[in-house]
């Protein structure tokens, strides 16, 4: 077969059939990106009852559902706050072993080319079953949650999802990192209309509600802001633990009416609300790419972003990067922003400039070439350590 042969690929990623977040975004983007470049593309998603496929990946593309216990249950709340990571663990071990009863995931786990994953307990464990059979596994890695798990790992190309990521891995024993391939942005967000308005009304996040996200650092500086411009209107796109508590302290500091939480919505419903917006303020703690942040830069959207290096590598120079959990700096920042027409002008056109370089074309030419890698690399058992 040559490095130009069509790839029977297998994409495994259980929350991508009942969440839309960044990752999942990443996943389908490169299922549909792949698809196009003409590989023959299986996805494996989880499945819950109360949860259909979202239209964002309704692609062409063969779909498997396994049943799995979602991380989002209202039951996991309590617990994702004593262990944060232990819901997501629970999603990612009943969803690997839901494929194991699974015929059909069988089948394509013993005979596809290769198989990718994104979470790292799936990783783990669709790698071990991969090398089962003898055949490869590529991780798309966004980071270190549990090492003594990724120990266990034995994907046989690994990909970091950001420069960051690869440096950060940098003299970790057993976790060699093969390349970088960063996320993009659909080509058509690139090229739409982007008015930016002599004064900025409209703020809007992007994300999980979560803690690590900065969202209670984003209602202080929302509060802090509204105080003193009457027309300011925030907008929250995403969903997460935490969004109970945040309706609840709008309400407690009078500002419900001036708030609207969106929840999850497609990825072209993502792009409207960017678009309608005047800056997106993304305080957040830790990222291992950014990806809200290079959607906004495509749009021509503004940018107010945590200083970390994913995100000074999403953002280059086309964004206002400021500490995390600074609220004093970045209120001083939004306010100065939000009468500044010209530095506004300024950074629309060199974030979009920027962007250009992130496209979803590009990103899935170079994951190809890694998919190719580790067809091309002989696969053995190794002994249990």
């Amino acid at each position: 077969m040559t490095p130009t042969s069509t790839l029977d690929l297998g994409i495994l990623m259980s929350s991508l059939g009942m969440v839309r977040g960044g990752l999942e975004t990443v996943a389908a983007q490169f299922a549909w990106a792949l698809s196009e470049r003409g590989h023959r593309v299986t996805v494996v998603a989880g499945r819950w009852p109360p949860h259909a496929l979202p239209a964002a990946t309704d692609l062409p593309l063969r779909w498997l559902r396994a049943p799995c216990v979602p991380a989002q249950l209202a039951a996991w709340r309590r617990l994702a706050c004593r262990r944060p990571a232990w819901p997501l663990k629970i999603q990612s071990l009943s969803f690997a072993y839901a494929c194991r009863l699974h015929p059909a995931v069988r089948e394509l786990i013993a005979r596809a080319d290769v198989t990718l994953t994104f979470f790292e307990i799936e990783t783990v464990l669709f790698s071990r079953w991969r090398r089962q059979h003898g055949q490869p596994h590529v991780s798309y890695f966004p980071g270190v949650i549990d090492w003594r798990w990724l120990q266990r790992d034995r994907s046989i190309v690994r990909v970091a999802i950001s420069q960051a990521i690869a440096r950060r891995c940098q003299g970790m024993p057993g976790l060699a990192i093969d390349g970088v391939v960063v996320p993009g942005v659909p080509d058509h967000w690139l090229d739409g209309p982007y008015v930016v308005r002599p004064e900025a009304r409209i703020l809007i996040f992007v994300g999980r509600l979560e803690a690590n996200k900065g969202v209670l650092e984003l209602l202080a500086i929302f509060e802090a802001l509204a105080a003193e411009f009457p027309d300011l209107r925030l907008r929250i796109v995403g969903d997460g633990p935490l969004r109970q508590d945040l309706v609840a302290r709008l309400e407690r500091a009078g500002l419900a009416d001036r708030a609207t939480f969106l929840g999850a919505v497609p990825a072209e419903r993502v792009q409207q609300e960017l678009r309608a917006a005047d800056l997106l303020v993304f305080p957040s703690h830790y990222e291992s790419f950014g990806i809200a942040i290079l959607e906004a830069l495509a749009v021509g959207l503004p940018v107010v972003s945590s200083d970390l290096p994913a995100t000074r590598e999403a953002a280059g120079d086309a964004g206002c990067l400021l500490p995390a959990r600074s609220t004093a700096l970045w209120v001083e920042a939004i306010r100065s922003l939000i009468g500044d027409l010209s530095a506004r002008q300024q950074m629309s056109l060199a974030g979009r400039a920027h962007a250009r370089a992130y496209t979803w074309r590009r990103a899935a030419a170079a994951m190809e070439s890694y998919l190719y890698l580790a067809r091309s690399r002989r696969v053995s058992w190794p002994e249990e350590r």
